[in-house]
């Protein structure tokens, strides 16, 4: 079976080899490198993207799942979902977008109540209600 060196542009430049008919997310995960995959390589969470540096005529067309997730902009960002990525050839990427960080914290968004208009007593119909805050829903005809 044939492999391909896949070269990781980093501090050290690091170099493995993926095999042919192998996803480039599973050749990773083979090298352990954590490339973050929630979705297990389905092409539907977009957390596996990444930007290729060199090579990017060694790698398989761009199917409509990957368009789907990605658009059709690979000329301008060179972003490719590693799961989807099938190698003919040697290639160099870069990892800083692959989720190979620790997950974000969700941010818990506190909304605070509505603070209520001061009850104003000289309303010109001369009853003592607060004033209406919206809505205005009109009655239902009844025929």
């Amino acid at each position: 079976m044939k492999t391909f060196n896949v070269t990781i542009v980093s501090d050290d430049n690091r170099v493995i080899e993926v095999s042919e008919g192998e996803s480039l997310l599973a050749g990773l995960h083979n090298a352990k490198f954590p490339v973050k995959s929630s979705c297990g390589g389905t092409a539907k969470c977009a957390d596996c993207i990444v930007k290729v540096v060199k090579g990017a005529e060694n790698l398989n067309e761009i199917e409509f799942k990957e368009k789907a997730l990605l658009g059709n902009v690979f000329f301008i960002t060179k972003e490719r979902l590693s799961c989807q990525t099938h190698l003919q050839g040697d290639i160099e990427i870069e990892l800083e977008k692959a989720g190979t960080s620790e997950p974000k914290k969700a941010k818990t968004i506190i909304k605070k109540q509505h603070q209520s208009r001061p009850f104003n007593s000289d309303n010109k119909d001369g009853n003592n209600r607060p004033p209406k805050k919206g809505g205005f829903n009109r009655p239902k005809k009844v025929f």
